[in-house]
Parts: structure tokens; C-alpha cells; sequence
């Protein structure tokens, strides 16, 4: 297990492909905050120590007032 999740996380809108991708770093917690992200279904793609790991897609809904 690594100690270090120093690294960056990239998303993209699989339904807008145009869309230029999303990248946040992670802090040392291996956290990472984007925000104002439209609603859509994301490809998300960690970045650590050299290696890709891709998740599962996920759904983003709109915000509820």
C-alpha cells in the first residue's frame, strides 16, 4: 500500500466528448475537490506514480435548490 497519493485526477464527459477534460490534484489524503461540474454521465482516470487506474462511470445531477 502507498503512502504517497500524490497524483491528479482527470474527468470527461462521455456525453459531451468535446469537452476538454477536468484535472484536480489530490492532497496528501488522496482527496480532490473540481468544482462548478455540469451534470453528466464522467469517465474518471487517477493519475499516481506514473500509473492510470479508471474507475467506473459516474453520474453528476444537477444541484436541488
Amino acid at each position: 500500500v502507498a503512502d504517497d497519493l500524490t497524483g491528479t485526477v482527470e474527468i470527461v464527459c462521455d456525453t459531451r466528448p468535446a469537452e476538454a477534460p477536468r484535472v484536480a490534484a489530490l492532497d496528501p489524503l488522496g482527496e480532490f475537490r473540481l468544482d462548478s461540474v455540469p451534470g453528466g454521465r464522467y469517465l474518471m482516470t487517477l493519475h499516481l506514480a506514473g500509473d492510470q487506474v479508471r474507475l467506473p462511470p459516474i453520474e453528476v445531477g444537477a444541484l436541488r435548490p
